[in-house]
């Protein structure tokens, strides 16, 4: 393997090396960058929108781990019926705030906001909503 030691005995030669060429070629870089994007415009669509599903079921699967994978008031457990719940009310006015994965993340992250997330079906959650008035009918 001669390129790999040779890569090991420069490494840092090498990294600088680059990092000069980068910084010194930005806006050839930007601009072909730029150009290819346009060019590549909806498989770089389809791929940002596969990659961001994927990365959004990643970080809500672990969500339901860490939260239960279980309705809190009747026990129902089948995942695809079952949906994160903010306990006290107001978790639509979070969710509307922070988009995206980086909602699921937002929860998670923080150990005291996933202490006012459980997780409900879609049976009770809707009760819930209704006996307590949480339907928000303005957004």
């Amino acid at each position: 393997m001669p390129n790999k030691e040779y890569y090991l005995k420069n490494r840092e030669r090498l990294l600088a090396a680059q990092k000069k060429y980068q910084t010194d070629h930005k806006k050839e870089r930007d601009a072909y960058y730029a150009g290819w994007l346009k060019q590549n415009k909806d498989s770089v669509k389809v791929y940002k929108k596969t990659y961001e599903k994927s990365r959004r079921d990643e970080i809500k699967d672990k969500l339901f781990n860490t939260l239960g994978r279980i309705c809190k008031k009747c026990g129902y457990c089948d995942v695809r019926a079952l949906q994160i719940d903010h306990i006290e009310g107001g978790g639509t006015k979070h969710r509307k705030s922070v988009t995206g994965i980086a909602y699921y993340n937002s929860i998670f992250n923080d150990p005291e906001l996933l202490t006012k997330y459980q997780i409900l079906c879609a049976n009770c959650n809707a009760i819930k909503k209704l006996e307590n008035n949480e339907y928000d009918r303005n957004g």
